[in-house]
C-alpha cells in the first residue's frame, strides 16, 4: 500500500519546518515550507532528487510513496 508524502512525514512525527531544516542542513537543498506543502498536496511535479531526499528523511522506500 502506498502512502502520501504528508502521511510519511506525519508517521515520522515531523512538521514541515523541521523537514525544510533537514533538507537545508543535511542535503544543502533549499525549499520553502510553502513549496513543500504544495508538493504534499500535489506531488506529481516533484523532482527525483527531492523525492529521494524526502524518502531518506522519512525512512520510507520510494516505492511506498504515492507520487
Amino acid at each position: 500500500m502506498k502512502i502520501s508524502l504528508k502521511s510519511a512525514r506525519v508517521n515520522k512525527n515531523l512538521v514541515l519546518d523541521e523537514v525544510v531544516k533537514i533538507l537545508r542542513e543535511k542535503y544543502n537543498y533549499k525549499i520553502t515550507r510553502q513549496k513543500l506543502s504544495r508538493y504534499e498536496a500535489n506531488s506529481s511535479d516533484i523532482s527525483i532528487t527531492l523525492a529521494k531526499f524526502l524518502c531518506e528523511i522519512y525512512d520510507t522506500p520510494i516505492d511506498f510513496i504515492f507520487f
